[in-house]
């Protein structure tokens, strides 16, 4: 993962959960969740140019909402 993403997704975090603000470090449930959520992606995605199409995302959305259920 690229600096700049990295950065991205922690100011996206902060902005969604601002309990967040003082954190640097991920919690291990932190790391459980993106990779459950990285293995549900790998799953559904099935384009090796990494560009998934808007069924590819909508699936991916569903089965993150389902897992979180």
């Amino acid at each position: 993962m690229s600096a700049i993403r990295r950065k991205v997704e922690i100011t996206d975090r902060r902005t969604h959960q601002p309990w967040y603000t003082t954190k640097t470090t991920p919690a291990f449930s932190d790391m459980v969740v993106k990779l459950h959520r990285t293995i549900i992606t790998a799953r559904h995605i099935r384009n090796p140019a990494g560009r998934p199409s808007r069924e590819e995302i909508a699936a991916v959305i569903r089965a993150w909402e389902a897992a979180a259920a």
